[in-house]
């Protein structure tokens, strides 16, 4: 709504080096837009620094901004950062930091439009030429579709304006023709509004105004080019109509509109000249933008600078209605097939987005499918900008609504507002040390069309199989510790994909059930990270089972599990894969496998199959996870007293071990705990004979005893040392037998008992996560106690 010849909006322009405009309010004067030739002033009037925003669901962010762009009327309101300065970062628009710019939230023209599609409101034909409007900034963008939030850019429009084009009908091509004319074209959106304003407001000047006109043929018509003489930049030269403007602002105002437009196009070949972004993309691409024939007078790359000042111009003499937002800029195809040929608009003289719309000139030098392939462009191209500026970190704005942030939503979702631009990650991933190269990107791109698709090329330059790749991608958007493995010269932020993961609690003993779905299927290219926590609370539990991995293992050769552990003391780390799993059992008796959590991350590596819903059990046991279980038989030789002569005794022992307290922090292994072991003994000796004689019947032989010992304490020496607590030894009677001169005497013992109080030391050896060996030299059961018996000793086995 016009209020007495002025724009409620806010213009914020920079400082040019020829008029100050300070950033925060500006007044204006009053001008009579209906007469020319009359100009009344009226005291200033106070235009509001902070636009109103309309919140609507869902994120937008606002990446690399060089301006803020609401159209009004046939132009563009311009909020403009130029962050080519030293601290931008700092300054703020209409009130807000840029920090709050790239939080802004709702729906931009685009996202309006795409809904009113999905919904059938109105058809394909008429969602592009309304696409078109957001993009320009017409006024005849209905006013439902109109918002203030900004877009990044309208590169996917034209691409598909361009494709579909043969369909439209005459009347709909006679519309959008003009959006589709490069901006030095005389019939172009640009040259016809200036027209079209100068016509309206200055019916005077009409006949001077189009005989210049037909002059210059284009406001367009001054170009600077790049020292390799790759690229023109191209500026408007607004001063072809000198009379014009001078009427309406004052006498030299025209001069400095055509200045300040050339400094900004100045700037940009500066930045284009210094940072060599042309010859490094070319470097790894292996190829670059197609030669357009004569468009911009010769075959040569285009960029049409678009400055604050213009868009001034336009927003006080060539437009007057409400305000809503555009786009940064963008690249534009000349065809609608690729590889093709095409030209960039630039508003603003950001490094970083002429970087990114820059690498789509490179893209679109490859064959490739606009709807299949356009993720890929616009990840790639968000990649560029670190490529070029890795110091910058411009393309961590998008982190937010990425692969990291929202892990559950596919790679190359198109539909998630901004998600595409977000999907950078990936091709972060790929050219980081250790994985890839940044030819990869080249290569890719190469292969975009031979395979007829990006993803399948990716597929095939990528060392290894894809689904390896994919999960140790899914892997790294875990970034913590132990797993914080990107790395970015202008460092990476602390962001994890751990901010979406389900919850799922351990409480009971016995089976725990474990959901590993937000009750729908999991999309292909995505992943879904649970949160398992141990909540159990009793000592009585000594181990948990996780199980049934192949319910979700089983679905795809591509699906995958792995696990990141927080035990109850000492760091997080990583556990062994656990896709080929049946189970995996963890120790809570073993410091390190004692846990709190254990985050899993279940992948989906599938390219275009969803995962269903399915379930994992956790089963929480009492038994002991390392116990002593083993039976022992022996043969001995015993040295019979006065005898040269030995005799035989074959016994059994049998031990069975438990621990009693679980092992400190400190201690390597889980068994190194305080233990406790029964014992239970049998010999039997074979009956033997004397000189004398006398025919010897052995009794049994019975020993149990309870035993404790502290593998904590282990020695230098590995010793340890043993205390009996309970033994006892028990000889049933021996019987002798003796026929001596034909007289038979028989004799027997009485029983003996006795505590066997003797072994008091260990020794333990081959030590091993799993297992440890134990051996007991001076005992009963298991050594050389008794002098005259000669056996091999007896070895306990700590297994898990």
């Amino acid at each position: 709504m016009v209020k007495n010849g002025l724009q409620p909006q806010v213009v914020i322009l920079l400082d040019l080096g020829y008029n100050k405009l300070v950033l925060g309010k500006k007044k204006y004067t009053q001008m009579d837009t209906e007469s020319p030739d009359t100009k009344t002033e009226t005291p200033d009037q106070e235009i509001p620094t902070k636009p109103q925003k309309k919140h609507r669901r869902g994120l937008k962010i606002a990446i690399g901004v060089v301006l803020a762009v609401a159209a009004i009327g046939g132009g563009m309101l311009l909020a403009y950062f130029d962050v080519f300065n030293s601290g931008a970062d700092k300054e703020t628009v209409g009130g807000m930091t840029m920090e709050e710019f790239f939080a802004q939230e709702g729906d931009t023209s685009f996202d309006l439009i795409d809904k009113a599609y999905e919904e059938g409101k109105i058809d394909k034909e008429t969602s592009l030429i309304y696409g078109a409007y957001a993009a320009f900034g017409d006024e005849r963008l209905p006013e439902e579709y109109q918002s203030d939030i900004i877009a990044f850019e309208a590169n996917h429009v034209f691409r598909e304006i361009r494709e579909n084009y043969d369909s439209f009908s005459p009347e709909n091509k006679e519309i959008i023709d003009p959006f589709l004319k490069r901006p030095d074209d005389p019939e172009s959106w640009w040259n016809e509004k200036v027209r079209e304003k100068q016509v309206r407001n200055n019916p005077d000047l009409i006949k001077a105004a189009r005989a210049k006109d037909r002059e210059v043929k284009s406001i367009f018509s001054e170009h600077l080019t790049t020292v390799d003489g790759k690229i023109k930049i191209w500026y408007a030269q607004i001063g072809i109509f000198d009379d014009f403007i001078d009427k309406i602002f004052k006498p030299g105002r025209a001069e400095y509109f055509d200045a300040a437009d050339k400094e900004m196009a100045e700037k940009i070949k500066d930045i284009l000249d210094k940072d060599r972004a042309y010859a490094k993309f070319s470097n790894i691409m292996a190829k670059e933008p197609l030669n357009d024939g004569n468009l911009g007078g010769d075959g040569e790359l285009d960029i049409y600078a678009i400055s604050p000042t213009m868009m001034e111009y336009k927003r006080l003499q060539l437009t007057a209605t409400a305000g809503y937002s555009g786009v940064l800029g963008g690249y534009i195809p000349d065809t609608a097939n690729f590889p093709t040929s095409g030209y960039l608009i630039l508003i603003g003289s950001n490094k970083t987005v002429i970087a990114h719309e820059l690498f789509h000139a490179f893209q679109a030098a490859f064959k490739q499918n606009e709807s299949s392939d356009r993720w890929f462009a616009e990840a790639s191209a968000v990649w560029s900008e670190d490529f070029i500026y890795p110091q910058d970190n411009s393309e961590q704005k998008w982190l937010k609504v990425s692969p990291i942030n929202q892990p559950g939503t596919s790679l190359d979702n198109t539909n998630l507002s901004g998600y595409e631009y977000g999907a950078y990650l990936f091709p972060f991933y790929l050219t980081q040390p250790g994985v890839s190269g940044s030819e990869i990107i080249g290569k890719i791109w190469a292969g975009c069309g031979n395979y007829n698709s990006c993803l399948n090329s990716i597929d095939k330059n990528i060392s290894g199989d894809f689904e390896d790749t994919w999960r140790e991608f899914t892997l790294w958007n875990y970034n913590k510790k132990p797993v914080k493995l990107y790395q970015d010269e202008g460092g990476f932020p602390e962001i994890s994909s751990g901010v979406a993961s389900y919850q799922s609690d351990i409480k009971k003993i016995g089976n725990n059930s474990i959901e590993i779905s937000w009750k729908k299927d999991l999309e292909y290219l995505a992943a879904h990270l649970v949160e398992v926590r141990n909540k159990t609370n009793s000592p009585e539990v000594k181990q948990i089972i996780f199980k049934d991995f192949k319910n979700f293992t089983s679905q795809s050769n591509k699906a995958a599990i792995k696990a990141i552990v927080y035990p109850k003391n000492g760091e997080p780390y990583l556990d062994e894969e656990w896709t080929n799993k049946e189970e995996r059992k963890f120790c809570l008796e073993d410091p390190r496998e004692s846990f709190d959590n254990i985050v899993l991350i279940f992948s989906n590596g599938e390219m275009k199959k969803s995962l269903t819903a399915t379930e994992i059990t956790a089963e929480a046991k009492t038994e002991s996870c390392y116990a002593i279980e083993q039976t022992d038989t022996r043969e001995a030789t015993y040295q019979i007293t006065g005898s040269d002569s030995s005799n035989k005794a074959n016994f059994t022992v049998k031990t069975t071990g438990t621990i009693l307290e679980p092992a400190p922090a400190e201690a390597q292994y889980g068994y190194q705990a305080k233990w406790q072991a029964k014992l239970d003994y049998q010999e039997q000796w074979d009956p033997y004979s004397q000189v004398t004689g006398c025919v010897v019947h052995p009794g049994e032989t019975k020993y149990t005893s309870t035993f404790e010992f502290d593998l904590s304490s282990v020695k230098n020496n590995s010793s340890f040392p043993v205390k009996v607590t309970e033994s006892n030894v028990h000889y049933d009677p021996w019987s002798q037998k003796c026929t001596i001169a034909g007289f038979t005497t028989d004799t027997e013992t009485e029983p003996v008992e006795y505590d066997d109080l003797s072994f008091s030391e260990g020794f333990i050896y081959d030590m091993s996560e799993t297992e440890a060996k134990i051996k007991f030299p001076g005992s009963l059961a298991y050594g050389n106690f008794i002098s005259r018996r000669e056996m091999e000793p007896i070895v306990l086995e700590i297994k898990r």
